[in-house]
């Protein structure tokens, strides 16, 4: 990177620094030297890489003693399977995040083809241990007879284009088949090597020259190379085992991603059989796509529509059948059999169940349903709930998309307290915080309440949802992977920038709407004069039955940074606010846009708004519409703007 030969000292395989400036080390290295003869404060930067392994002693000595000005920790797989915390070191946070359809979308890794075959296999009845399938049992499925090579070696001839000139890794479930599987594919003429646990550390180093210079087609392995290898020539990975931790699955894939001049795509062949109840599809997919359990499903339905440019993901029929009946039956779906659940695990709270249910808020929350009432019906609260209670318990499912911790933490300090906050002194950013939450709790008529406080007592008088409403929140900040900055430079307006907000939040936020005084808005269009702010709400997918031929604008993202939009159909450049638009550079108003894919979730529920923030005008053409390109202040993340796009398509 520096091209600088003469950079930085090793402190490794006996390797002593002597200037001390700037040292490339090992743990191991570290570890077995006296660190006292160093100040903890003597390095400004500390760069750790693989930090998942943080959680291990020698490393947690190691970050005990040094107190840097900086300290950086990169990985790729930030979720242990252990469980173990290794985010402590860093205020539970992560700070930057950079997920694989991300990558994919920016081009920085290559495309994939990802193909799930049945095979046949039948593992239901194969035992089942805390650490997943039985090895032993799972050996002797893949090795008994040929029966199952043989499905291995006709996809392999389907898929690849010339199996001899491959460069393949193969995850095998144990030693004896990683040495069955070598001597199969040499059997067939495909040079092949087993390497595990008793290969030496020079024939393994030689077995990846070798794989790299093409001079044998496979390498077969058991758990060795989930990380830590980098050969970028790999062209086709071979996952002849079913994987139990979608993080290894992950680092599995994660070997042949890197890009090469003469890689165009990598092949992925997942052999699907019938798997034990407890194995589980819908995280394997949702780790490799970033996707509810819920999307998921819709996914493996219609075939993926949703993927970067280059990739695909092919099940064979009965592949999908398979990978269907195992989402659909791996977690309780209805809500009397969450209740059940609940009872089973015991009387825990929304954060433990929705871990030890291995359910999403939006199980928990479907067919306006909430924790509470789950609670009740398990029997961990007692009597019947009031109606108020039932009414704010659906709002609080409407607040389940808040995704900010500047928003969730201002509530949070707010609902702790038992007594009904005074709003004297209260600053204007939190009044308007207050109406947002209430607006979606309520949903009220004009008429309903005649202040804020009185609103506020009402929620109040029902315990239950304000604890509810605690725990979620708890829940939401624990998905937080971003931190949103302000959208606009007045402090009073408690937006940021690419968080998630519904329509009448946002009018919220801006003080057009009060939980006492509340606006009916449903326009994609609306002038704030006293901020001159013109708010654009834009939804992507306008095939749905809520738009009519007249109002299916053009509107769609050109790029992360300019954004097509057309204003409603009657505005001519003449009129008030054809002036406002074509003259905002003038700087006399400012544009802030809103966006998101659809009208609605697959399960009817209304989708949130994005805010993509502020934007200039670039240029413009005709009239009603006037069609406008608008220039964005801060550009869409990757993936929002695939999404974005997918939409459109």
């Amino acid at each position: 990177v520096l091209k600088n030969g003469s950079f930085g000292e090793e402190w490794v395989d006996g390797k002593i620094p002597k200037k001390w400036e700037h040292v490339f080390a090992s743990v191991q290295s570290i570890s077995a030297s006296d660190l006292s003869a160093l100040s903890p404060d003597h390095f400004d930067v500390v760069i750790v890489d693989e930090f998942h392994h943080a959680a291990a002693s020698t490393y947690e000595a190691v970050l005990g003693y040094l107190t840097p000005k900086h300290l950086i920790g990169l990985t790729a797989t930030p979720e242990r399977a252990d469980g173990l915390d290794i985010l402590k070191w860093f205020d539970g946070r992560i700070a930057v995040e950079l997920r694989l359809w991300d990558a994919l979308e920016d081009q920085l890794l290559s495309p994939f083809h990802y193909f799930g075959i049945a095979d046949t296999t039948d593992l239901s009845n194969v035992s089942w241990t805390p650490n997943g399938y039985r090895r032993s049992e799972l050996t002797d499925v893949y090795t008994r007879d040929n029966r199952w090579i043989s499905k291995v070696m006709a996809a392999v001839h389907d898929t690849v284009s010339d199996p001899k000139q491959m460069r393949a890794l193969g995850f095998c479930v144990s030693i004896e088949h990683s040495d069955f599987m070598a001597g199969k594919f040499n059997g067939q003429g495909l040079k092949s090597i087993s390497v595990t646990s008793q290969t030496s550390r020079a024939e393994r180093d030689q077995s990846l020259v070798d794989l790299r210079d093409g001079n044998i087609n496979a390498i077969f392995t058991v758990d060795i190379f989930n990380e830590g290898v980098d050969i970028p020539e790999i062209d086709t990975v071979l996952m002849l085992r079913p994987t139990e931790s979608a993080t290894i699955f992950l680092q599995q894939l994660g070997r042949g991603l890197r890009k090469t001049d003469t890689k165009h795509v990598l092949t992925v062949l997942d052999f699907v059989g019938h798997q034990h109840a407890k194995f589980r599809f819908d995280q394997r997919f949702g780790k490799l796509l970033g996707r509810s359990r819920r999307q998921i499903e819709e996914d493996v339905e219609a075939g993926f529509p949703f993927l970067p440019a280059g990739c695909q993901i092919n099940l064979d029929p009965v592949a999908q059948k398979i990978v269907l009946a195992n989402i659909k039956s791996s977690v309780p779906a209805t809500f009397k059999k969450r209740v059940e659940e609940l009872r089973a695990i015991g009387d825990v709270g929304l954060a433990r169940f929705l871990h030890e249910a291995m359910v999403e808020l939006s199980d928990v929350y479907a067919a306006k349903n909430y924790w509470t009432k789950t609670r009740r019906r398990a029997g961990f609260i007692e009597g019947e709930p009031d109606g108020l209670e039932a009414k704010l318990g659906r709002g609080v499912g409407r607040l389940t998309h808040m995704d900010d911790l500047y928003r969730l933490d201002s509530i949070a300090a707010i609902l702790q307290s038992t007594s009904v906050p005074s709003l004297d002194g209260l600053p204007t950013y939190k009044i308007a915080l207050l109406h947002m939450l209430l607006l979606s709790l309520f949903s009220p008529n004009k008429s309903e309440f005649g202040s804020l406080s009185i609103a506020l007592n009402k929620l109040w008088s029902v315990t239950t949802i304000r604890v509810e409403l605690i725990e979620l929140i708890e829940v939401l900040r624990s998905c937080v992977t971003k931190l949103h900055i302000p959208a606009c430079e007045n402090k009073d307006i408690p937006l940021r920038l690419h968080a998630t907000y519904r329509r009448a939040e946002v009018l919220a936020a801006f003080g057009i709407s009060t939980v006492d005084q509340p606006v009916s808005f449903r326009e994609g269009v609306y002038f704030h004069k006293p901020t001159k702010t013109d708010l654009f709400f834009v939804t992507m997918d306008k095939s749905t039955g809520s738009f009519s031929q007249s109002t299916r604008y053009r509107d769609f993202a050109i790029s992360e940074t300019e954004f097509h939009w057309e204003s409603q159909s009657g505005t001519r450049i003449v009129s008030e606010t054809g002036q406002r638009y074509v003259n905002q550079s003038s700087g006399e108003s400012d544009v802030m846009l809103f966006v998101r894919e659809s009208t609605r979730f697959p399960n009817g529920e209304t989708r949130p708004f994005v805010c993509a923030g502020l934007a200039d005008i670039l240029s413009h053409h005709g009239e009603r519409p006037i069609a406008i390109t608008w220039q964005l202040r801060n550009a869409l993340p990757g993936a929002l703007f695939a999404s974005l796009r997918a939409a459109v398509a």
